[in-house]
C-alpha cells in the first residue's frame, strides 16, 4: 500500500518554493500562474502520455512534469515504485516510469494550499519522495526534517508551557505536570515538575532532539539524579503544534520504585482550552488508561509470576484444541474451535460471522482467582483477527481437576445489537489438529445436537457440561413465572 505523508500549508510551500527554483533557477508564481497544464505537464501537455490514444506534447515543449522524470535520480526511483505497484500487463512495449508518473498531481496540490487556502494537504507515495528528490533531498523526512531545523535557526529563542495530561493508576483519576521545551536551537532545552505523585517539586531538566518526526528528551532531577525519558509524537515542526501526544517513562515515586511507562497529552499552554475539549481530552485518557509498571525486583526463570499469579498455574490447559459449544440467541448449538497454545496464546475459530476476519478471533486469556470471592474463573475475551473491539468475553470455571477434558461457564456476545448471556462449555479435542476441517464451524439446533451425540458419544461429556451450565444459569421459578404472566 502506498504511504501517505501529510504536510501542513507551511510544509508544502518551502518544498513548492524549492521545486520552483530548481525549475526556473527562481521562485515565480506568475510562471506558474500562466497555463497551469503547460507548466506542470498535463492533459495536451503531456510529454509523455500513458494512453497510446493521447497526443503527447511536442519533443522540445518543457514542463516541471518533464523536467523531473528526465532527473535520473528521480527517474530510478520511480521506476523502482512503479515496478513493484503497477501491474506487468501495463508495461507495454515504450512505457516506462516517465509515462505512469501524473503531472496533474503537483497541480492539486498547489491549488489545495494556494487556492483553497487548505491548512494541510497529503502526498502519496511515490510523487512525496520523487518532489522532495528534485527539489535536493534524499526523500520527503530528509526534506521535512533539513527544513524545519533551518526554519528554527532563523527564529528568535521561543520558550513554549505546555500543560501534560496523564492517566494515574495510583491516583485512578487524569493528573498533570508542566512541561517547557525551548524550540531556540537543538538540541533543545526541556523541563518538567509535578508527574510524581509523592514529590512534586523537584524540577527535571535536560534536552532534547528531534529524530524522524519525534522529540525524544531525556531529563534529570538534579538532587536525586533520578531520570525520566519522553519521546513526544512531534512532526517535523514541533513549535507550530496546539496539542501532541507523548510517551513518559520513569521511575515511580511511590513505595517500591516501579519503573512506569504512561501516555499524556500535551496542550500549549497559551492555548486556551474550554471545559468541553479538558473533558474530552480526559475521557479520551480515561479510555485508554495506557499506563504500566514493571515489577523492581529480582527474578527466577525457575518461577515465575504474572498479575501475582504462578504462570504455571493453568499449564494442563495449554497445547490443546478444544472443541467448543454454547447456546446462540435462539438457542441453537455454535458450534466452534478454541486454540490455546504452549504460552497461552489463544485464537478461536468460527463460523457465526458473515466476514471471515471475525470468523478468526484473537483471545486475550485472565486468569480470576480470589480466596475473599471464593471463586477460580478462567476469562477469555475475544477480538478481530484485526482491530480490537470486543466480539465476546467468556467467564469459565476451572475444572475440578487437571486431567478434566471439559470446563464450562458463560459467555456474553456483544456484536447482534445488543448485549446476550448464553451458557458454554468446552472439551479438549485430540483429534482436532492446525488443519482441522472447517467443517467443523457450524450451527445447528438442540434437536441436532441430541442426534450429533447419539451418532459420536464421545461428545457426550461436552453435551453434559453445557447442560450443566444451562441449568445453573437458567431463572428460578418464580421469575420464569412472573415472565410468563407478563409476556405471555
Amino acid at each position: 500500500m502506498a504511504r501517505r505523508q501529510k504536510l501542513s500549508a507551511a510544509e508544502f510551500t518551502r518544498l513548492f518554493d524549492k521545486i520552483l527554483e530548481r525549475y526556473l533557477g527562481r521562485i515565480d508564481y506568475n510562471e506558474v500562474e500562466k497555463n497551469a497544464s503547460a507548466f506542470f505537464g498535463f492533459r495536451e501537455h503531456d510529454p509523455f502520455p500513458v494512453d497510446e490514444y493521447s497526443i503527447a506534447a511536442p519533443e522540445n515543449a518543457m514542463s516541471l512534469k518533464k523536467a523531473m522524470v528526465t532527473d535520473e535520480k528521480v527517474f530510478d526511483y520511480l521506476t523502482k515504485i512503479f515496478k513493484r505497484d503497477i501491474p506487468k500487463s501495463r508495461w507495454r512495449e515504450g512505457i516506462d516510469a516517465k509515462h505512469f508518473f501524473n503531472g496533474q498531481n503537483l497541480y492539486n496540490k498547489y491549488r489545495e494550499v494556494f487556492k483553497a487556502k487548505n491548512k494541510e494537504c497529503t502526498l502519496q507515495e511515490p510523487y512525496s519522495d520523487a518532489y522532495a528528490m528534485f527539489a535536493g533531498y534524499d526523500s520527503l523526512p530528509d526534506f521535512l526534517q533539513k527544513s524545519a531545523a533551518a526554519s528554527r535557526v532563523s527564529q528568535t529563542t521561543q520558550v513554549t508551557r505546555y500543560r501534560a495530561f496523564f492517566y494515574s493508576y495510583r491516583s485512578h483519576d487524569v493528573r498533570e505536570f508542566t512541561l517547557q521545551i525551548d524550540w531556540g536551537k537543538e538540541p533543545f532545552v526541556i523541563k518538567q515538575k509535578g508527574f510524581h505523585d509523592l514529590n512534586q517539586e523537584p524540577e527535571y531538566v535536560g534536552t532534547a532532539t528531534l529524530v524522524g518526526g519525534k522529540i525524544h528528551a531525556m531529563l534529570t532531577d538534579e538532587d536525586s539524579s533520578d531520570q525520566m525519558k519522553l519521546i513526544i509524537s512531534s512532526g517535523y515542526e514541533p513549535q507550530k503544534r496546539e496539542a501532541m501526544l507523548c510517551a513518559v517513562q520513569a521511575v515511580s515515586s511511590y513505595k517500591d520504585h516501579y519503573p512506569m511507562c504512561c501516555e499524556a497529552i500535551l496542550v500549549r499552554e497559551d492555548r486556551i482550552m474550554s471545559p468541553a475539549e479538558e473533558l474530552r481530552v480526559k475521557r479520551y485518557l480515561f479510555s485508554h488508561r495506557y499506563n504500566f509498571k514493571v515489577k523492581d525486583e529480582e527474578i527466577s526463570l525457575d518461577f515465575l509470576e504474572a498479575k501475582r499469579r504462578d504462570v504455571d498455574m493453568i499449564d494442563y490447559l495449554a497445547g490443546y484444541y478444544y472443541r467448543v459449544w454454547r447456546f446462540d440467541e435462539d438457542y441453537n448449538i455454535v458450534q466452534s474451535v478454541l486454540h490455546i497454545n504452549e504460552y497461552y496464546k489463544g485464537t478461536c475459530y468460527t463460523s457465526h460471522y458473515h466476514r471471515d476476519i471475525f470468523n478468526e478471533q484473537v483471545c486475550l486469556i485472565e486468569v480470576n482467582v480470589s480466596d475473599a470471592l471464593r471463586s477460580q474463573t478462567l476469562c477469555i475475551s475475544t477480538h478481530p483477527r484485526r482491530g480490537s473491539i470486543l466480539l465476546s468475553y467468556m467467564m469459565l470455571n476451572f475444572p475440578p481437576h487437571t486431567d478434566s477434558k471439559t470446563m464450562g461457564g458463560i459467555i456474553c456476545l456483544t456484536g447482534h445489537g445488543y448485549a446476550t448471556v448464553r451458557s458454554i462449555a468446552m472439551m479438549k479435542d485430540k483429534a482436532i489438529d492446525a488443519n482441522f476441517d472447517r467443517s467443523l464451524l457450524k450451527s445447528f439446533s438442540f434437536d441436532e445436537a441430541i442426534k450429533e451425540v447419539k451418532n459420536n458419544p464421545s461428545l457426550k461429556p461436552l453435551f453434559d457440561k453445557l447442560l450443566e451450565e444451562e441449568m445453573r444459569s437458567t431463572k428460578p421459578e418464580p421469575v420464569r413465572r412472573y415472565f410468563s404472566e407478563q409476556f405471555g
